[in-house]
């Protein structure tokens, strides 16, 4: 998806209080103002039901479209606590726009699936165990076997 607006018009302002308002959200839920910030006529809960590798090339559209193509980064090594400086392309990184998934297929079985969206993720929070998790997103993901 890209901007059909200039990103010049997000103000610093609305810019400021979308991360205002994400602050407070679940961590699976934080971009979701500032998507409906760029993208105005997208409904709201569409967003949630995106596939994550969608939204998150959303965000990286707007990434690039507000800052430019690069990603200038600058972590602590974990072990000897040094410096670490890079530069990344976001286009390097975009995963691009989603096709629909084929179906899976082994031993005379087809499975048809959606890919996971930030609902699905959000969902699972509190699932407890891992194998319960994995359940609940096999449950929600896939449509017919």
């Amino acid at each position: 998806m890209s901007l059909d607006h200039d990103p010049a018009a997000l103000s610093a302002r609305s810019l400021l209080d979308s991360w205002e308002q994400a602050r407070v959200l679940h961590p699976l839920r934080r971009t979701l103002p500032l998507l409906r910030l760029a993208w105005p006529d997208v409904p709201s809960g569409d967003w949630g039901a995106l596939p994550v590798g969608a939204r998150d090339d959303c965000l990286f559209a707007l990434f690039e479209a507000l800052f430019g193509p690069t990603l200038d980064m600058r972590v602590d090594c974990p072990a000897c606590d040094e410096p670490l400086e890079l530069s990344l392309r976001a286009a390097d990184l975009r995963p691009g726009p989603a096709a629909e998934p084929a179906p899976l297929q082994c031993d005379g079985y087809e499975l048809i699936y959606r890919l996971p969206c930030s609902d699905d993720l959000a969902a699972l929070h509190g699932a407890g165990d891992t194998a319960t998790a994995v359940q609940q997103l096999l449950a929600r993901c896939v449509l017919q076997a």
